[in-house]
């Protein structure tokens, strides 16, 4: 990628047998590589303590979470549209919802304005959004 950027993934994820939250520190430097560093933050369900780990050489898309592969795929299957615009942590994001047949919510990506990178993604299963 040809876009330098450093920022924190927070992981947050609810479900029926409890949630979890994982906390990422995300560093890439212009044409390089990806560094990683991943803290648990335990989950409701277990009162384990953190772990923190680093990776180097990280594959971009499994830690911004839209690889190619998707964004190719993303159209046949899903209705992708303009939401409106927003920000995140007062960066100007431009909002787009990806919609499952039928109309219900599969996704929402808050995209940002300069770079495009994805800021915040919010994911539904069928019977939540």
């Amino acid at each position: 990628m040809a876009t330098s950027y450093q920022g924190v993934q927070i992981v947050a994820w609810w479900g029926p047998r409890g949630a979890s939250t994982s906390v990422v520190q995300v560093w890439h430097e212009r044409d390089r590589s990806i560094l990683a560093q991943v803290t648990d933050m335990g989950s409701a369900s277990s009162a384990a303590a953190p772990q923190a780990s680093a990776a180097g050489a990280q594959d971009p898309d499994g830690i911004l979470g839209l690889s190619r592969q998707l964004l190719v795929l993303m159209p046949d299957n899903y209705a992708v549209t303009y939401a409106g615009r927003g920000s995140v942590d007062d960066r100007q994001a431009q909002i787009v919802d990806v919609l499952r047949p039928g109309g219900s919510l599969a996704a929402r990506y808050w995209l940002d304005t300069a770079t495009k990178l994805p800021l915040r993604r919010e994911t539904f299963d069928s019977g939540r959004a």
